[in-house]
């Protein structure tokens, strides 16, 4: 099918079959397993519901009953923190790593593969990994320097016990950041800061005004990413 554009013909690129025969079974198998049970959720939700047997439908209840509950708005306003503050400390680490690790230095390579490592390592050695470090490894070093409130196990305190999973959450989620974010600042032309330098721009504000907005796409991606995550 043939347009006209500024007084010129242009031809509309036609699609090949083949692109949707390879299309459809990834739509299908996210219609499957995303769609048709989100959908089934928000229906049920507005329904006495409990899994199994016959249900009828009650309409706002159990929302009014869920936002009025003092221990449900106490479970979401934690989540809601804690993915605050992990996505802060996760892309604020993350960010400061890649303009570390995409400097002219030394075995920058290998100091890459170091800090991407937890990337391979299984969650369940990780879980017991850190449970031995809060419960025994930390405690002892607390006794030993006269700090009382950590002479215990974090995961046993209720206040610190959100710090030990903010702490594990970033160990894990840093890797992936730190990887696009050395993907976007190498993306960044090398002549732009060259120009910069010869006007004169220090570290930061090379960092202020050019660095971060030009990196600023990678920046929303890796903070809608760890947002999911968290």
């Amino acid at each position: 099918m043939s347009l006209i554009r500024n007084g010129r013909p242009s031809q509309r690129r036609r699609v090949e079959p083949v692109f949707y025969a390879f299309l459809l079974p990834t739509v299908l198998a996210f219609t499957l397993a995303i769609t048709v049970p989100a959908l089934m959720g928000i229906t049920l939700s507005f329904t006495n519901s409990v899994g199994f047997g016959e249900f009828k439908f009650t309409g706002l209840t159990n929302y009014l009953a869920a936002f009025s509950d003092p221990a449900i708005l106490k479970a979401y306003g934690f989540t809601i923190g804690f993915a605050l503050v992990t996505v802060v400390v996760v892309n604020v680490v993350s960010f400061f790593l890649a303009l570390g690790l995409t400097e002219k230095i030394r075995a920058k390579v290998a100091l890459r593969a170091v800090f991407v490592l937890p990337m391979v390592i299984s969650g369940i050695v990780i879980a017991y990994v850190f449970n031995f470090l809060f419960s025994n490894s930390v405690p002892d070093i607390a006794t030993a320097l006269g700090l009382q409130s950590l002479e215990t196990s974090m995961l046993a305190n209720p206040d610190l016990a959100w710090l030990a999973l903010v702490l594990v959450t970033a160990w894990q989620a840093v890797p992936a950041t730190l990887l696009i974010y050395i993907a976007g600042i190498l993306s960044i032309p090398a002549d732009v800061y060259e120009a910069a330098a010869l006007d004169g721009a220090t570290a930061w504000r090379k960092l202020a005004s050019i660095t971060v907005p030009l990196a600023a796409g990678y920046i929303v991606i890796n903070v809608i990413m760890g947002s999911r995550a968290s």
